[in-house]
């Protein structure tokens, strides 16, 4: 047996790795700055091996650009047209250092998310399997942790989950919701998972397993009070199950069923005491400012007021974003830039959809693999709508789900579908373009290392002393907040 792995795999196992153990062992004992910011890093460095890995060797920059090419010209052009427009509000931002970071950030999960996609196509089982290691062994390792504090509870020693102790969060995230996000992308594929081996086989061991992982996820989304997870997964069941779903009432049964289990089990393990009660009556009304915010995009349409600067206190926004992928994006690149992303997302949504709809009876096709992309679409819809009302686009893990996850739809999307003709002309110049890419991103971590410092101890003590207060406004750390050495005093939010 073969044994090595290759370069391609290795970007998978660096998202891996990244996804599974950094939230299930992470402990910070200075607090929670350190739990978002250390996951940055990881993300970061996850993201800058696969941009090293696919820049550097040439097979992969050669059928990278051959992959890419599968895309219709409008969707290329979409794409060059955001790429572009964003550059330009970077460079005329006001905070050129932050928005240039922003900008190179996002650029470069565009370009591995692209990459992944390659990674599928050219073999969609493995990958799969690597999904199915992430999500499964995610979920195993943070409910372990979970039974290990909720035992610590019990002898006294800990506040119940996801409680905090003298401001080290126990959860391992520096705000419940973070770890929400993460859900939201992993319970649809979970439940797709589960609902497979109930119904196409005889292994009690997977089916039963599935059934307990599954509940115990739902047990945590209630003991949280993840409303923004609900919405989105019951949102994006309800839909795929109304147009894809041919057993209706058997699938229903199911997912109703392990449902159930979940509120019993919160029920059970959660609903006393002071904390479980705090926790899912706790409510907050963040979207009192997007009025503001809507007046404030059609004031600059066209580049906005430049990547990162909603978190600018220069400013004079409450957030370090608007908890709204669309409205983030149209208040800092353009409302040009946001309707091209929305305008994508839901192509690439309709198109997911048709696919699967026409291959459930294909001659050929392994069930497993048809409810593994199932679970992906579920997962792709239940994030487009729980990121109209969250950051889910701006933190670290989610950010990170989001390349794994929307990269593994457009391999499989492809992989099924008759190739194209490719013209090797337009695969050099592609090829040229994603180094330029690639190394652009870089440039933009390095310009802000150079400029910044990377512990932000200081930096943050600092807006904690002028602002008067302990809030934080995580963006892309934990103290979110950019401009502060522009001005003299900050008045607290």
């Amino acid at each position: 047996m073969d044994m090595k792995i290759s370069s391609r795999e290795l970007v998978l196992l660096g998202l891996l790795g990244v996804l599974v153990f950094v939230p299930s062992l992470q402990y910070e004992r200075w607090g929670i700055d350190y739990l978002y910011n250390h996951k940055r890093l990881f993300q970061i460095g996850s993201l800058l091996l696969a941009g090293t890995i696919l820049i550097t060797i040439k097979t992969n920059r050669e059928i990278a650009a051959q992959f890419i090419q599968l895309y219709s010209l409008k969707v290329k052009l979409a794409f060059a047209v955001i790429i572009l427009l964003g550059g330009l509000s970077a460079f005329y931002a006001e905070l050129t250092d932050w928005a240039f970071l922003d900008y190179s950030h996002y650029l470069l999960i565009l370009v591995i998310t692209f990459f992944i996609g390659v990674i599928t196509y050219r073999d969609s089982d493995k990958s799969q399997l690597y999904l199915q290691a992430a999500v499964i062994g995610f979920v195993c390792f943070y409910l372990a942790r979970v039974a290990v504090f909720y035992l610590l509870y019990h002898f006294g020693e800990v506040p119940l989950w996801p409680g905090d102790l003298n401001d080290k969060a126990l959860f391992s995230f520096s705000n419940i919701r973070f770890f929400n996000q993460t859900q939201t992308w992993t319970i649809p594929i979970l439940a797709s998972l589960g609902w497979f081996y109930w119904r196409y086989t005889k292994n009690n061991l997977y089916r039963w397993g599935l059934v307990i992982l599954i509940a115990g996820w739902g047990t945590l989304v209630f003991a949280s009070g993840a409303r923004g997870t609900i919405l989105g997964v019951v949102i994006g069941i309800l839909f795929i199950w109304f147009f894809l779903v041919q057993e209706k009432w058997k699938f229903f049964l199911y997912h109703a069923s392990l449902a159930g289990i979940s509120i019993i089990s919160y029920n059970l393990l959660f609903s006393y005491g002071e904390e479980g009660k705090e926790t899912v009556l706790r409510t907050n009304n963040l979207r009192s400012y997007w009025p503001d915010v809507i007046d404030k995009i059609f004031q600059e349409p066209i580049l906005g007021y430049g990547p990162m600067h909603y978190a600018s206190v220069l400013l004079g926004q409450h957030n370090g974003h608007p908890h709204n992928w669309f409205l983030q994006f149209s208040y800092e690149w353009g409302l040009i830039v946001a309707i091209l992303f929305l305008m994508l997302a839901l192509l690439g949504l309709y198109n997911c959809g048709i696919y699967l709809n026409g291959i459930f009876d294909k001659e050929g096709l392994p069930k497993k693999k048809y409810w593994v992309q199932f679970g992906i679409y579920w997962s792709l819809i239940a994030a487009f709508i729980h990121g109209l009302f969250s950051g889910l686009a701006v933190m670290p893990l989610s950010q990170t789900w989001f390349v794994l996850i929307c990269g593994m739809a457009m391999g499989l999307y492809f992989n099924e579908k008759k190739k194209r003709q490719i013209q090797d002309n337009y695969v050099k110049g592609t090829k040229i373009f994603l180094v330029f890419l690639v190394l652009i991103s870089f440039v933009g971590y390095v310009n802000w290392a150079i400029n910044n410092p990377i512990d932000r101890n200081e930096v943050d003590a600092r807006f904690y002393q002028e602002s008067t207060s302990s809030r934080s406004y995580p963006r892309f750390w934990q103290q979110g907040r950019i401009g502060i050495d522009q001005i003299s005093g900050i008045e607290e939010n």
